[in-house]
């Protein structure tokens, strides 16, 4: 329907046109009086309108938030054919089992079956799964929810390392690259050319080059500036390199608006990586304000669970189903890291993601600290800081100060003031920009990945997280955001009150249009 609605438009806009040419056409006019047609502008407005209507009868019927519908409505309403443009690039919401369809694999995977099994399990052992703590029933409760609404599995053999910048996973990945024997899988959003995509494209190549199977994916629309070196010499080097959903405009403009914001990195199966750092320069030393971020360098049974989603999306782009044994080797690890990844996007049924931080959030009993890049909450995680910051629990958000869109900080800016008469503290970073997308809540609930604290994390972008119910590694997660906060400004309540009726009404046309973000 939607790009019958695409085609009627292009359509009717060449007739239109061609119908003023033929009018202004000196041998048309010998044979036809051409006052007897109507003229461009009335052709146009007619066509034009027919295709407005169809586009708002597809809003509605798409049962959308109803200020995500409301914006759209604004935009294609109230500024004519760019809004609609807007629309057709950003706005179309492909059902899921239409342009994602071919990920359903689930079953022949017995991923499914898998989940069922360890639901099953969890209900009849969790005392035996989840140590027995003060916490244990939160726990609990947060696995059934993740095993329930996203394919989440549980691991507890597992190991994890905190990598608190792009130097440091850099240096781990490299090593880690270095000693791989029969596979290198790598997924990022990011690959942009550079001292750091430079160091990993000549290991890669030396890999490849040995025999080791090399698999590269990257988001086209992330990775837009992606030199084709890095791609060919990886390919010639005997590896793969392919370009995430690529966008070709105009057939597929809608495909602009799903990206694929995960990084991971499977090596053997055996050592896997998460969290917010791309392959960009931004993160390293030497550079003017290296980024802040926090990754995770992970061993053990929760590799398999990245190794799934890697296998997903590769699927998905290629139709080559990785599915055999080498790529989910047998792990034997003492260790005890009670982990599961959780992937949440289009490809979901659910934001799982999203449940999680809202969970975590309503629950928790001392403290919520969250730092995010990016800070625009829907209504559910809005609501949820609030009534638990007013409950007495002590919720701290930490954004960058000088953030990399002015209208995603105006937008930020705007729930400050609600969320700080609730209770709620604010914190901007000031060294420079902070890239972490890191919560952790009572000691219990730690999670670290590539979802932002906005609604563009929650519902359109493909994501990936690390939720971790390890209270030592937690602690380290809360221990290393007080130290950002050591480096950061509070925002004062008071203070911002004060901010110019200018900027209150900035922020509010940027609040406005925040669903489209």
């Amino acid at each position: 329907m939607k790009r019958k609605l695409i085609q009627f438009g292009i359509t009717t806009s060449f007739l239109a046109f061609l119908l003023y040419w033929i009018k202004e056409t000196s041998w048309f006019t010998d044979y036809i009086p051409t006052d007897s047609l109507p003229s461009f502008w009335a052709t146009f407005g007619i066509l034009y309108g027919t295709v407005i209507l169809g586009v708002i009868g597809l809003l509605l019927l798409e049962h959308n938030r109803p200020t995500k519908t409301l914006a759209w409505l604004l935009v294609i309403l109230f500024i004519p054919v760019l809004g609609l443009i807007l629309y057709l690039f950003f706005g179309f919401n492909y059902r899921k089992e239409k342009l994602f369809g071919d990920k359903k694999i689930s079953k022949d995977l017995r991923i499914d079956a898998v989940r069922e099994e360890q639901l099953k399990d969890f209900n009849d052992e969790a005392q035996d799964i989840v140590p027995e703590t003060e916490d244990m029933a939160f726990i609990q409760n947060n696995i059934k929810l993740l095993l329930s609404n996203s394919r989440t599995v549980y691991s507890r053999h597992n190991k994890l390392e905190i990598l608190p910048g792009g130097d440091a996973k850099l240096s781990s990945l490299l090593e880690d690259l270095d000693g791989a024997r029969k596979f290198i899988h790598l997924e990022y959003y990011i690959i942009k050319n550079g001292r750091f995509s430079e160091a990993i494209q000549k290991k890669l190549v030396q890999q490849a080059q040995k025999g080791i199977e090399v698999r590269v994916l990257y988001d086209d629309v992330g990775s837009w500036n992606l030199s084709r070196d890095f791609c060919r010499s990886i390919q010639a080097a005997g590896g793969e390199v392919v370009a995430f959903m690529p966008v070709r405009f105009p057939l597929f403009t809608s495909r602009f608006n799903y990206r694929n914001h995960r990084k991971i990195a499977i090596i053997d199966g055996k050592i896997g990586y998460t969290g917010g750092i791309n392959v960009n320069d931004k993160y390293l030393a030497g550079e003017k304000r290296a980024w802040r971020d926090t990754h995770l360098r992970l061993e053990g049974e929760v590799v398999k669970s990245l190794e799934t989603i890697f296998m997903l999306d590769w699927h998905f782009m290629t139709g080559k189903l990785l599915d055999q044994a080498i790529y989910f080797p047998k792990v034997d690890l003492k260790a005890d890291r009670l982990l599961q990844v959780v992937a949440s996007g289009p490809d979901t049924p659910y934001p799982g993601i999203m449940h999680a931080y809202f969970n975590a959030i309503s629950t928790a009993k001392s403290f919520v600290y969250i730092a995010t890049p990016y800070f625009v909450p829907n209504q559910s995680i809005l609501t949820a800081m609030k009534t638990t910051a007013l409950s007495g629990v002590d919720i701290r958000i930490l954004i960058p100060a000088k953030g990399d869109s002015r209208t995603v900080t105006l937008t930020a800016q705007s729930y400050f003031e609600e969320l700080m008469e609730a209770g709620v503290r604010i914190y901007l970073y000031l060294p420079s920009f902070i890239h972490c997308k890191v919560m952790v809540a009572d000691d219990t609930f730690g999670s670290v990945g590539t979802a932002n604290m906005d609604i563009r994390s929650f519902e359109t972008n493909f994501e990936v997280n690390t939720v971790i119910y390890d209270k030592e590694i937690n602690v380290k997660l809360k221990n290393q955001f007080l130290a950002d906060l050591e480096e950061s400004e509070e925002v004062e309540l008071a203070h911002f009150k004060e901010r110019a009726v200018n900027i209150k009404l900035a922020e509010g046309i940027a609040r406005l249009l925040s669903p489209l973000l």
